[in-house]
């Protein structure tokens, strides 16, 4: 069996033809750019789905494509409005007005409510409703059903609404995930009738539209599934075949560490650790930062050779760099645009070296908020180089460090939805604790550490 799997991701759009064990045969991919819309900046729906839909095309050409799969990112979606048009919501990254972030943060829940940090922009899906319809009820008036980014997908190929757990919890403040309920800001501001009901990631909501299916040249029986949560995809990969109580570390453009190891009373708000619900339903604790975004800010052209002389040498040097070079601050605190390099100054050919310190000890700050103690699983860009595990090693002695097979891991998992995985596969992979070859990382460490809680105060000399 062959399965489609549509990725749209914040900043790549990819379509992958997936086997039922979650093995990637194929994939296709374009940009995903945000466009102008009437009232804010707003994903390019047409061009994406003109992309998805030949993509489809080319793909079926070449497999039996028998059901498709549909994950987004967090907090992108759209209004389906009662007259069968589409009103999208912002693009979580888009400006929004001065007076938004504090009429929001009095009107939003708290954490014990929705258990999601508060980030500036329009990172939240309740952020986004409050939004249009404080500043254009007229639009907001015409809603008649929220669709999460998979969702709406599944809607466009299918014709059935729906909606779903993990894109709920996905930061979006709409969905308290230890109660299993949507949060009070909810019934607050009468939001609860543009619910549609709850199904299940691996539900299969209907067929392939027939019109769709017969303009691409798919089977009328291809199954459309209700879809999942990019990242929770990921994670149900190695939930699917029966590794349990770790921390994965996803590394792309966002560094996301996530573990099933959840205690009964959750974490407190100053950890700024985000609780959300698995593709089939369990908690499980998440973490954030822009690493990989930052890392290229750090090196513009990687060359992904760093050796052990290199890391040594910006040790030595005792150079640092200090959180946040993005605006996103969630591991840091206030961190957010005041990213710099202290310490001597470093040569060309040490900036990799340097950016590849910076995002471990970044890693290691993330493992550290979510008290991880089990196994680690590295996936995602970061595994491209040699020395991110060994670093991490290095970091976290008591722990082993695993690299997951595949960068395509959201594939994978969400293809696993559809599929029949195959359970322990991971322990083929051996461990990799080493040795430190650096004797002096731990005191880097702690001087990073001191000078990443001062991202508050001036540059230092």
């Amino acid at each position: 069996m062959t399965i489609a799997v549509l990725d749209i991701g914040k900043t790549r759009i990819k379509v992958s033809a997936v086997t039922d064990q979650g093995d990637v045969l194929e994939s296709l991919s374009d940009a995903n750019l945000p466009i102008a819309g009437r009232f804010y900046e707003v994903s390019d729906y047409d061009r994406i789905e003109s992309f998805l839909l030949e993509s489809l095309r080319e793909l079926g050409g070449r497999h039996q494509i028998d059901a498709i799969v549909p994950t987004t990112h967090g907090s992108t979606g759209a209004l389906l409005n009662h007259d069968g048009s589409v009103t999208a919501l912002p693009d979580y990254e888009t400006a929004v007005p001065p007076w938004l972030n504090d009429a929001y943060g009095k009107e939003m829940d708290g954490y014990d409510e929705h258990q999601n940090v508060f980030s500036m922009g329009a990172s939240h899906f309740a952020k986004q409703l409050f939004w249009l319809e404080s500043a254009h009820p007229q639009e907001f008036a015409r809603a008649r059903w929220l669709l999460p980014g998979p969702q709406y997908w599944a809607w466009r190929l299918s014709g059935v609404v729906a909606t779903e757990v993990s894109s709920l919890s996905a930061s979006s403040h709409l969905w308290n995930s230890m109660e299993r309920r949507y949060t009070r800001i909810v019934e607050r501001r009468g939001w609860l009738p543009l619910m549609p009901a709850l199904r299940r990631a691996n539900e299969v909501l209907g067929p392939l539209d027939p019109a769709i299916a017969d303009r691409i040249g798919l089977s009328r029986t291809t199954r459309i599934y209700c879809g999942v949560h990019d990242s929770t995809a990921n994670l149900y990969r190695f939930q699917a075949t029966g590794l349990s109580e770790f921390t994965l570390l996803s590394t792309g453009t966002w560094m996301l560490g996530m573990t099933d190891r959840v205690p009964i009373e959750g974490f407190p708000p100053a950890s700024n650790v985000s609780l959300h619900r698995s593709a089939l339903g369990p908690l499980y604790a998440s973490i954030k930062s822009m690493a990989g975004r930052e890392f290229a800010i750090l090196c513009d052209a990687p060359a992904g050779r760093v050796g052990l002389p290199d890391i040594t040498r910006v040790l030595d040097l005792q150079t640092f760099a200090v959180p946040s070079f993005v605006s996103s601050s969630e591991l840091i605190d206030g961190s957010g645009h005041r990213g710099r390099i202290v310490g001597p100054e470093p040569a060309p050919q040490d900036r990799e070296a340097l950016a590849l310190l910076y995002v471990c000890m970044l890693a290691d700050l993330t493992l550290d908020r979510l008290n991880s103690a089990g196994p680690i699983v590295v996936d995602g860009v970061f595994t491209r180089h040699a020395l991110f595990g060994p670093l991490l090693s290095a970091l976290r002695p008591g722990q082993s460090v695993v690299a997951a097979p595949s960068e395509n891991g959201t594939a994978a998992g969400a293809a696993m939805l559809a599929g029949n995985p195959l359970r322990g596969w991971l322990n083929e992979f051996a461990d990799t604790p080493h040795a430190s070859p650096w004797p002096e990382l731990e005191a880097y460490r702690r001087r990073w550490r001191d000078l990443a809680t001062q991202s508050f105060c001036p540059t230092e000399a």
